[in-house]
C-alpha cells in the first residue's frame, strides 16, 4: 500500500486550477481523491506542497503534511482494501468533530 499527494495536471485544468490528489495504489490497483486545487505557480512540484503565495497556503500546507503522516503508519501499509485505506488517510477531514464528540468518548 503506497499513499501519495501530489498537483495532479492530468486531468487539465479548470478555471485555470489542477486538482491536489491523494493517490492510494496497492498491487496495481490505484485510487484517487481530490483534497484541493491550486495554480501551478502556486505549488512546488519537487516538495509536492504549496507554495507561501497559495489562496489557501494556511489550511492547505498543515492538512498535506498530516495526511503524509497517515501514509507512513504500520497501519495504513497494513489494509488490503484500497477503500479502507484511503478512508483511514481521510478520516476526520469529512467529519466536524467537536468538543463534545471527544467527550462522549471519554
Amino acid at each position: 500500500m503506497k499513499g501519495t499527494i501530489k498537483l495532479y495536471t492530468s486531468d487539465g485544468e479548470t478555471d485555470g486550477m489542477y486538482p491536489i490528489k491523494i493517490i492510494v495504489t496497492h498491487k496495481g490497483a490505484t485510487t484517487r481523491k481530490t483534497i484541493g486545487h491550486s495554480l501551478i505557480q502556486e505549488w512546488n512540484i519537487k516538495t509536492e506542497l504549496p507554495l507561501p503565495s497559495h489562496y489557501d497556503f494556511d489550511d492547505l500546507y498543515p492538512k498535506i503534511l498530516d495526511l503524509r503522516k497517515k501514509a507512513i503508519t504500520s497501519k495504513f501499509k497494513s489494509f488490503i482494501s484500497i477503500d479502507r485505506a484511503i478512508n483511514f488517510i481521510l478520516e476526520n477531514e469529512t467529519t466536524n468533530n467537536k468538543v463534545s464528540d471527544f467527550n462522549s468518548v471519554l
